[in-house]
């Protein structure tokens, strides 16, 4: 009678030790199986329109609006902020374009200010002379981003701004920094970085849309292509 139990018990442990082996085992696949999504999903947000062996892009020009609700210049709001990144991350130069508001050396209310970073690192930056706060309401702020690779160096710049609050902006000898890189071209350049990193940095409610509107590529012999897909970064529709 022991040995039957004991025979029972261990049966019962091996079914158990196989289906907690077939769990763990499922598990396993699952895990695999949501990696591998995760991958794919990764690869798809970071593809660039222009592939790897198409022509050597040298240049990018993103176009961007920003609708304005009811600003309060009182209390400097709303901030805005864009970034640009001539690849699929920021593990190398980028830019960021903070509107309404300048953060280095030291914080300033109003204005516009270009940064350049190395990953985390700030190495550059330019502030316009305009310092004005968003003041009008139901304003229309437009602007372009751009990056150019020449010689071993990459510079960014905003060009084309204009707004009811700063005029036009840009263009002008403000707004623009550069740096030597290890870049040879723009192509690993991916929007959805743009989009993933930009971002009504405060007073969201203020700000009735941030899109990126066009992207344009661009090589030494001229435009490659053009890019009409707004990019919807915010929206904000009040009551």
């Amino acid at each position: 009678m022991n040995s039957f139990l004991l025979h029972c018990r261990s049966t019962a442990i091996s079914t158990r030790q196989v289906f907690t082996n077939l769990q763990a085992a499922a598990c396993r696949a699952l895990l695999r199986m949501t990696r591998w999504l995760i991958f794919a999903a990764a690869c798809l947000t970071t593809t660039s329109p222009v592939t790897a062996d198409g022509p050597p892009i040298v240049q990018v020009k993103e176009d961007w609006r920003v609708e304005i609700g009811t600003p309060a210049p009182e209390d400097q709001a709303p901030q805005i902020v864009t970034v640009l990144s001539p690849v699929g991350n920021l593990e190398r130069e980028h830019s960021v374009f903070e509107l309404n508001h300048a953060t280095y050396p030291n914080y300033t209310a109003g204005g516009m200010q270009l940064q350049r970073w190395y990953r985390d690192w700030i190495s550059g930056y330019s502030s316009t002379p305009q310092q004005q706060k968003l003041y009008h309401p139901n304003e229309v702020v437009t602007f372009t981003s751009s990056m150019t690779i020449n010689d071993g160096h990459i510079e960014f710049r905003i060009e084309n701004g204009d707004s009811k609050s700063w005029l036009t902006f840009g263009g002008n000898g403000y707004l623009k920094t550069q740096s030597s890189t290890g870049l040879q071209n723009l192509n690993a350049y991916s929007p959805s970085v743009s989009v993933a990193n930009s971002r009504v940095a405060f007073a969201s409610h203020r700000v009735r849309k941030l899109v990126l509107t066009k992207i344009r590529y661009y090589s030494q012999e001229g435009i490659v292509m053009t890019d009409d897909t707004p990019r919807i970064v915010h929206e904000h529709s009040p009551e």
